[in-house]
């Protein structure tokens, strides 16, 4: 924004083995951890040891972690999203799970269903999850975006809240310059489309 503050987004690579990655990194704090994961994994399994210093750096800089998942899958199935949690209880930053892949074809009653679906999952990490959210890659809207990016606020370091509240204005100030813009551009369309004419010439 004009004041220089800024918004930084942090995109992770994925947990992989999660459940593996949750027990190393449980170690951390004890001698035969730290060996384990800054010498032998960074010399026997490289791949293993990026993904741990990658979550390292994302719970030392990071104030919020957006949780990504499928919308389309059960909880009840993806055995792998409890270790994932358990992970992001050890990094010990608000979460907002946010539901991707609805699809253009659903429905508003499969969406709400799909969203209480995994409230309801996500219920006994509620002190990590805060909001169960759509955030779509194909359907989002501006809308979704801001009521993401409004959730994010009272999550974040009382410190850290008059920039952010600078950012979230900003933001606004610059969709409703695209609002502003699409009307006019449609008011143009519309306003040229009533003055064509076309003469029909009488049949002998």
């Amino acid at each position: 924004n004009p004041q220089g503050d800024q918004l930084w987004l942090w995109d992770t690579p994925g947990f992989g083995d999660s459940l593996r990655l949750y027990n190393r990194l449980k170690q951390q704090g004890n001698p035969l951890g730290w060996f384990l994961s800054n010498v032998w994994d960074r010399w026997r399994d490289k791949p293993f040891y990026m993904s741990q210093r990658a979550l390292l750096a994302a719970r030392d800089h990071a104030d919020v972690m957006l949780y990504l998942v499928n919308a389309a899958e059960d909880p009840a199935d993806a055995g792998y999203w409890a270790s994932e949690m358990r992970i992001l209880q050890w990094m010990d930053k608000p979460v907002l799970v946010l539901l991707n892949q609805i699809g253009s074809d659903t429905s508003a009653a499969q969406t709400a269903a799909d969203l209480q679906r995994w409230r309801q999952a996500t219920a006994e990490f509620a002190g990590t999850v805060r909001s169960v959210q759509v955030l779509d890659a194909f359907t989002r809207s501006w809308w979704h975006e801001k009521q993401v990016l409004q959730s994010i606020a009272p999550l974040l370091p009382p410190a850290k809240m008059p920039a952010y509240q600078r950012l979230l204005q900003a933001r606004s100030t610059q969709q409703q310059q695209r609002e502003s813009a699409s009307l006019q551009a449609l008011a143009e369309q519309l306003l040229q489309a009533v003055t064509v004419q076309e003469t029909v010439e009488a049949e002998d």
